[in-house]
């Protein structure tokens, strides 16, 4: 995992997207100057709009730093005939496979953001601080 934090994850991806913060929170449906409002960590709701507007960005990476900033695109399909149906069939179970293998990932990079939340919130409750 490295050291970078969401928001900064975000912000490296709009520079890749050579996209102003402005145009990118019009694209993605959030409010003007939104990012720049947030501390470290990107809203779990400005998440959805974001993978939603962006389904290449790698959600693994923009939560942890785990893997690539893109996720590897997968070339659409042409409607089949019915002779070919039966590997249809076989390209849907790979790409279900894949979906399940992308969100275990999901749930593994999620895991290691509530560990280190809860070593924050110990941290903060360790020095009399309330974490809320």
């Amino acid at each position: 995992m490295d050291k970078m934090t969401q928001k900064e994850r975000l912000l490296e991806f709009i520079e890749f997207l050579k996209m102003g913060q402005n145009k990118f929170e019009k694209t993605v449906g959030l409010a003007t100057g939104n990012i720049a409002h947030w501390d470290m960590n990107v809203p779990p709701k400005a998440q959805a709009k974001i993978y939603a507007a962006f389904p290449e960005l790698n959600h693994v990476w923009l939560l942890t730093g785990v893997g690539e900033m893109l996720k590897e695109v997968q070339p659409e399909e042409e409607p089949s005939t019915p002779a070919v149906a039966v590997v249809n069939d076989t390209r849907e179970q790979e790409l279900l496979q894949s979906t399940i293998a992308a969100l275990r990932e999901t749930i593994e990079a999620q895991k290691l953001t509530i560990q280190a939340l809860s070593d924050q919130v110990a941290m903060l409750k360790a020095h009399g601080t309330k974490p809320f």
